[in-house]
């Protein structure tokens, strides 16, 4: 009557092949719509692979440069005032 110990072993699920994939050379495309504050803005958001698309065919790179940083001191100096405000007194 002796029971034999069998290690515990681990068995990995298993990988489903429906999975969605999502194609990255889909979303890597020329920026449609021009160089534009409001048409970056929005590619930004929602198609980013078109900006870097963009750069590194250096078109345009310098003004879509230019932007993102405008892009980025506006928000950060939005995000400054928002949260500058919660605290009326004396900042560090």
């Amino acid at each position: 009557m002796t029971k034999e110990i069998q290690p515990d072993t681990y068995t990995p699920p298993p990988i489903l092949s429906n999975s969605p994939k999502h194609d990255l050379k889909k979303d890597y495309e020329p920026l449609e719509g021009g160089c534009t504050l409001p048409n970056l803005i929005n590619k930004i958001l929602k198609n980013p692979l078109s900006i870097i698309h963009e750069l590194e065919m250096k078109k345009n790179a310098g003004k879509i440069t230019c932007l993102l940083l405008l892009i980025a001191t506006v928000s950060f100096s939005v995000f400054g005032v928002i949260v500058g405000t919660f605290s009326w007194n004396d900042q560090i």
